[in-house]
């Protein structure tokens, strides 16, 4: 093998193999031979010389389109990776944090149990607070929306759906939750349309078990005015509503049917009338 001279030029062919060039056949064509590198990282001239197409000799190793893909899939998927592994880690702190904030949320709940509050200058507030911790501690399973057609439901049924333009949906957090003060001491708390807090808000009572939510549920229908909605609801939920406002609803539903039912007899003897008229006019034309 001969040593490769320092001053040679190497070149490269489409398959990367290491050459130098020997001498010219012709305008388009040249002979090279391969350089080898032994274990001491020494390099040889070594091998038969061929002919390759003097186009096709490169200053540096190429690589094809596909070789230079896969080199940039591999380190997509390996930054994606890390990424993915570096918001799991954060996630954990993050969950590890929420619950040791939850147990002293927790104490201080039992701490606030041994106050005793004046019923008289404190009404409510015991109440008030202990909620406040039981939202936060996560310990509140059911809530109830006062909406228009109220409704009871779980409080992880909270979940905000993202769209993208073809439709694929995915979740996206929950929707936002917030605590407003009244006035007179008393604690409202509101869910906003999406989770930024844009959009409507619905009044919600938060509660532990299904047995309250349902009673504060009843409450609500109880106390709006009587509509076939309200009826219908009361009715699947087995609740039974105020007699004399039922009473007073019903004979007022019958009013307004009972004048619907003149205003349609009336029109109904108005076309009789114009069709007896028309009528005439086809019997003279006969």
């Amino acid at each position: 093998m001969e040593e490769l001279k320092t001053d040679v030029q190497p070149m490269y062919t489409r398959n990367n193999r290491k050459v130098i060039v020997i001498s010219r056949v012709n305008s388009t064509e040249v002979i090279v031979q391969e350089i080898f590198i032994a274990d001491d990282n020494q390099e040889y001239l070594s091998g038969e010389a061929f002919t390759v197409i003097e186009s096709e000799l490169f200053d540096k190793p190429c690589s094809s389109w596909k070789e230079k893909y896969d080199i940039m899939l591999e380190k997509y998927h390996q930054d994606y990776y890390k990424e993915e592994e570096r918001q799991r880690d954060a996630i954990r702190k993050m969950a590890n944090s929420l619950e040791k904030e939850r147990d002293r949320l927790r104490l201080m709940k039992e701490q606030l149990a041994l106050v005793n509050f004046d019923p008289k200058i404190d009404s409510g507030v015991e109440h008030q607070l202990h909620r406040i911790i039981d939202f936060l501690c996560n310990d509140l399973e059911w809530i109830v929306l006062e909406e228009y057609h109220p409704k009871i439901m779980k409080l992880s049924e909270l979940e905000l759906y993202w769209y993208d333009c073809w439709g694929h949906g995915r979740i996206d957090g929950i929707k936002l939750v917030s605590l407003f003060g009244k006035s007179n001491g008393d604690l409202e708390y509101r869910l906003n349309t999406y989770s930024d807090g844009s959009g409507g808000w619905t009044t919600i009572h938060p509660f532990r078990t299904y047995e309250e939510a349902f009673e504060k549920f009843t409450e609500i229908l109880k106390n709006k005015s009587i509509s076939d909605e309200v009826i219908k609801q009361a009715e699947e939920c087995g609740i039974e509503l105020d007699p004399d406002k039922l009473s007073e609803w019903a004979i007022k539903r019958i009013e307004g049917i009972d004048k619907d039912i003149a205003n349609f007899e009336n029109q109904t003897k108005g076309f009789k009338e114009r069709k007896q008229q028309i009528g005439g006019y086809i019997k003279r034309q006969a």
